[in-house]
């Protein structure tokens, strides 16, 4: 499994099918910044190594202040 497809996945299993579709447009967009660029490998791994992990840290935060409610329904799915 790729590194993209491990974190499709993770975002798949933490936060739903949502999650999965926004974290594979994130890797879309950021492939197309990449684009025509001179970033070396090395470079572009340490950017979508840190762009994953902003992703995924802002969704666990925004968990948060969802109201229990919603959060009920999420977790029995």
């Amino acid at each position: 499994m790729s590194e993209d497809e491990a974190f499709i996945t993770e975002a798949s299993e933490q936060f739903g099918n949502r999650g999965a579709k926004q974290a594979q447009q994130i890797l879309e967009q950021a492939a197309a910044m990449f684009a025509g660029g001179s970033l070396t490998d090395e470079d572009k791994i340490a950017f979508m190594d840190e762009i994953q992990s902003l992703y995924l840290d802002s969704k666990r935060r925004a968990k948060k202040f969802t109201p229990k409610k919603y959060l009920k329904k999420q977790e029995e799915k």
